[in-house]
């Protein structure tokens, strides 16, 4: 969703009950053009995706209850084509980077790609900015992670036609001057979705190449200095490429693989890439989906989803490596309810974000669903569960847990049309409350 930028408009919604009094904080008023939320909770800074003709970045600091904006980054924009923000990161001196797709004039009256590097302090002003292109080729940026020396690694693609993308990386020093780049070539259209940083200065890449109608899943192991140590590609469809990929606390990473018409499986990589034996989540049915995950102290996860099926309940589970499910929880809150962000709570406990009723009413062609919290303990049991609506169609993009125990919900929602973004500072325990 684009955004139109029309300021900062601080006000408090009263909810009924009992309960004591949650803020919702608009970051824009229902306008034209909505946002989409970038990154979140970090550091106190939220970054969204601003829209309008020229695109950027919009950045906000929350404070107890209160949201400023701070700032925008716009680098221009040719041909109607905006800037893409795709990735912003707290650094290691904490101060900020942006990674930006930001056009340009190519041949005729087309667009193409670049990529830009920008370095920002607190307050979201830029130190400085690099770009990285080359005649002739879109250049696509995907991800962006620092190394331990205080540079920066981009991931991304060049793309020399709508069917030949090879995957890219490069290199920086802390001041952003590129160190080397690689092109990784495919047998076809391939990208890079994610960099995860391995404890012998390389990294390991996750993405996909893509075959007509499928998807092969790719992960790729570089050195600190780019090449190639090994590749391997795991066969899925579809969802499969949207599962997010396990990195345990000590570096483990354990790759989600979701078939169509298969139960979701966990595979865990060795050291030179090869598959482990994968483990299959037990009692789950094929039509389950797992979509979101936190790493715990002792190397196991907890995974949140849905169970599947038009009855679906939302899915909770404890999943250890070599021990399989620990504990494994179906929450029915009412009708299909699927789980989507699952975040660790000051007491041990979970908070898991769901949407819960949701159904589509053919006649009206409109959908229906309630956003619903719930709050279970280290096991997973249910403690509460509260439904909540700001707007008549709420979008819960990112929730952030407080050290107090508030929890940040990022949402957009649409009201008479309009697109709108919201922040939604839960009350201590996390409780949002019921909105009049």
């Amino acid at each position: 969703m684009k955004r139109y930028l029309a300021g900062v408009f601080i006000f408090a919604i009263i909810f009924s009950g009992a309960l004591a009094a949650a803020k919702s904080v608009p970051l824009v008023p229902h306008a034209s053009h909505g946002i989409e939320f970038l990154a979140r909770g970090n550091g106190g800074i939220i970054i969204a995706r601003a829209g309008g003709s020229r695109g950027g970045l919009a950045l906000f600091t929350f404070k107890g209850d209160r949201v400023s904006r701070v700032g925008s980054i716009v680098k221009g924009q040719v041909n109607h084509s905006p800037d893409l923000p795709i990735a912003f990161i707290q650094t290691a001196d904490g101060k900020f980077a942006a990674l930006v797709e930001v056009f340009v004039q190519g041949a005729g009256r087309t667009a193409r790609g670049t990529i830009a590097l920008s370095k920002l302090d607190g307050s979201g002003s830029e130190i400085w900015s690099r770009s990285f292109g080359e005649a002739g080729l879109d250049y696509k940026p995907i991800d962006l992670v620092q190394t331990s020396e205080g540079g920066f690694v981009i991931a991304g693609a060049t793309v020399q036609s709508a069917a030949i993308w090879n995957s890219l990386l490069i290199r920086t020093d802390a001041s952003g001057n590129q160190i080397w780049k690689k092109v990784i070539p495919a047998s076809s259209y391939s990208s890079f979705n994610r960099i995860i940083k391995t404890s012998d200065g390389g990294f390991v890449l996750y993405g996909y190449d893509r075959l007509q109608d499928s998807a092969n899943i790719r992960i790729v192991k570089v050195t600190a200095g780019g090449d190639l140590v090994w590749q391997r590609t795991f066969p899925g469809k579809g969802d499969a490429l949207s599962l997010p990929v396990l990195t345990g606390q000590g570096g483990q990473i354990y790759l989600q693989v979701k078939s169509e018409n298969a139960v979701p499986l966990i595979i865990p990589l060795g050291s030179d890439g090869s598959p482990g034996y994968p483990a299959t989540l037990a009692g789950l049915s094929a039509s389950a989906e797992l979509e979101d995950a936190v790493p715990l102290e002792d190397g196991s996860f907890v995974l949140c989803g849905h169970t599947g099926g038009d009855a679906s309940n939302v899915l909770l589970c404890q999943w250890r490596p070599g021990a399989g499910l620990v504990w494994q929880k179906s929450i029915d809150v009412s009708g299909t309810d699927l789980g989507r962000l699952v975040r660790r709570a000051p007491d041990g406990g979970y908070y898991v974000y769901a949407v819960t009723g949701y159904s589509y009413n053919y006649s009206t062609q409109k959908y229906s669903y309630k956003n619903t919290m719930i709050k279970t303990d280290s096991l997973g049991n249910t403690l509460w569960r509260e439904s909540f609506t700001v707007g008549l169609a709420d979008s819960v993009q990112d929730m952030h847990v407080l050290p107090d125990g508030r929890v940040v919900l990022l949402l957009s929602t649409i009201k008479g049309g309009k697109q709108g973004a919201y922040v939604l500072f839960t009350e201590a325990g996390g409780r949002p409350g019921s909105v009049r």
